[in-house]
């Protein structure tokens, strides 16, 4: 690259905190990431280099035959999937499935480490009600780091009650994705991982365009920023009507003029343009002064403002309307679904997390304390119904998210929550100094050695600590409950077994189905190789030369492509 390109390259993005970004104004066409289906879906993990800007091609990470981002994942509540996930990147990855009740040990965090070159083959049983979820790494340190690059992508759940329903359901032709994030970028227009970015993106595109038909269209919107709250809206304030939440359809369309968007959550909306005509525009818009102090993206956060994003009102999706299509939808239904609520008197347990103030320079804690994947916070006996109270001590909003389970919000400081969050949920935002209460049924999953995380879902926080464990155990069988997490399922056929755990000088690997050309590989939490010999039915490593940490034993047969990964950890943990 000589100076002339390296000299327009940073005039170029220097251009797009004032949103002048040389031939952006709305003309990139809005990228439909492909649907997925089948009962076996293979998802690839590669390199991408992706043109967010023209011309200027920015490292990234893709899925299947995209560069950024993945396909939308189409599930059938019932269903039996099996899922490939194939790492060709030289780091290690995780995949976890946002929203979805699956076993602790599918999940997809650190339990599931796919590391360079391997696959990992997840298969579980769809459980959830037709909704809109995503999937996104969770590789912990490096959530932010890997999400900002592209691991991530939309999952739609179908089921018969959706199915019979006058709803709007081709995709990419009246049913869109719209994955919204912002995204910071380098004077080359490589991406930078921080918090919060210098440019709306939707898809992968900044100041894209997207053709709607005259009709009544349908949105899945997914806030998969890392930090950043969204306040939608549309340019001319128009009413339109959410129709689903995280984890399911709503009992009736609600009429809206503004939808508040935290990190991870996602809202179904209903345009209705059946009284357009073709040739009409109008814009998705970000009404970020309207949030309030404390949230991050609008007017106080910290005493500070992060860019020039935050506060200000801007299109993020620019909606030409096109010809009604064939069997078009052109009213808004008056009812959905039934919603089972759960009163907080069916509660049998309560639990109180307190969001402690912020301190300068200090990663943010609950209960005073910091994320240790060795530590189970939360012990929950299956078939419970539980309260949590999120108390948020501190003056920054937090969206906290719970694996495993869908829940409903109580109430917001003893108030009932708007009725657009009265479905369904697996993120509820919670305002600065704000005690949110919501309710769950725990039904199934009981295990007592693989855990669930529960977390804030600011990448950022989550990435420095603000992350917490629970196992499900079921009483009923007698089953122990362990408060350290020692061991993780095996992918494949070989089983093994280490201890001691935390180790010092050596540790004791029994391993079983092993054959003559298997390896036992120790990689850091990096995914780098410190530790490599032929793996024995039993042997000792001598690990005195390791510093204090978290790694992974890896046992390798290169014979027949079986694998399994054992967290194990040095010192302290």
């Amino acid at each position: 690259m000589d100076i002339f390109q390296r000299l327009f390259i940073w005039l170029f993005v220097s251009c797009l905190s004032l949103g002048f970004a040389l031939g952006q104004s709305f003309t990139t066409p809005l990228p439909i990431p492909p649907l997925l289906e089948g009962s076996t879906l293979n998802l690839r993990i590669h390199e991408g280099n992706h043109h967010f800007f023209p011309s200027v091609s920015t490292p990234t990470i893709g899925m299947n035959e995209m560069d950024y981002l993945g396909p939308t994942l189409l599930f059938k509540k019932g269903d039996s999937t099996h899922i490939r996930v194939a790492n060709d990147l030289n780091e290690m990855v995780t995949v976890h499935w946002h929203g979805l009740n699956v076993p602790a040990s599918l999940d997809g965090t650190h339990a599931n480490m796919i590391p360079a070159g391997k696959v990992w083959k997840p298969d579980y049983l769809i459980n959830n009600l037709a909704c809109t979820m995503w999937y996104h790494s969770h590789r912990h340190g490096m959530v932010m780091n890997q999400v900002n690059r592209g691991l991530a992508g939309m999952i739609i759940i179908q089921d018969d009650v959706e199915a019979q329903l006058p709803l709007p359901r081709t995709y990419g032709v009246d049913d869109f994705p719209l994955v919204l994030q912002d995204r910071a970028f380098e004077p080359d227009a490589k991406l930078k991982v921080q918090m919060m970015g210098n440019r709306h993106t939707m898809n992968g595109a900044i100041e894209p365009v997207l053709e709607c038909p005259a009709q009544v269209v349908r949105f899945r919107i997914l806030d998969g920023a890392n930090a950043r709250v969204y306040q939608l809206g549309f340019s001319d304030n128009r009413t339109f009507h959410q129709i689903g939440t995280d984890g399911g359809l709503v009992e009736a369309p609600i009429p809206l003029s503004r939808v508040t968007l935290s990190n991870g959550e996602r809202a179904e909306l209903l345009l209705d343009l059946s009284g357009q005509k073709v040739g009409d525009t109008l814009y998705l818009m970000n009404y970020a002064s309207e949030l309030g102090d404390g949230v991050i993206g609008g007017p106080k956060v910290f005493d500070v403002n992060f860019n020039p994003l935050d506060t200000t009102d801007m299109p993020l999706l620019k909606i030409v309307v096109g010809a009604k299509k064939s069997q078009a939808i052109t009213s808004i239904p008056s009812s959905l679904v039934p919603i089972d609520f759960i009163p907080a008197s069916a509660s049998n347990n309560y639990r109180k997390k307190v969001i402690d103030p912020e301190v300068a320079g200090e990663p943010m804690t609950i209960d005073g304390k910091l994320y240790n994947m060795m530590r189970v916070d939360d012990t929950v006996i299956l078939g419970s119904t539980e309260i949590w109270e999120f108390e948020n001590q501190s003056s920054v909003a937090h969206p906290m998210h719970l694996h495993d389970v869908q829940f409903q919000v109580l109430d917001r400081d003893g108030r009932t929550p708007p009725a657009n969050e009265r479905g369904w949920k697996d993120v509820v935002l919670v305002h600065p100094f704000e005690n949110v209460r919501i309710i769950s049924r725990f039904l199934n999953f009981a295990d007592s050695n693989h855990a669930y995380m529960w977390h804030c879902h600011n990448l950022h926080h989550e990435d420095d600590g603000m992350m917490y464990q629970f196992i499900v155990i079921d009483t009923v069988k007698k089953q122990p409950v362990d408060t350290v997490i020692t061991s993780v399922e095996p992918l494949e056929a070989i089983k093994v077994h280490v201890f001691p755990t935390p180790v010092q000088e050596q540790l004791s690997v029994v391993a079983e189905g092993i054959g003559e050309k298997t390896e036992l590989i120790v990689l850091d939490v990096l995914g780098q190789e410190v530790i490599r010999q032929k793996a024995l039915g039993q042997q000792k490593i001598y690990t005195g030369d390791l510093k204090d940490g978290v790694y992974f034993l890896l046992l390798e047969d290169d014979s027949t492509g079986r694998f399994v990964v054992q967290k194990i950890v040095k010192g302290g943990g």
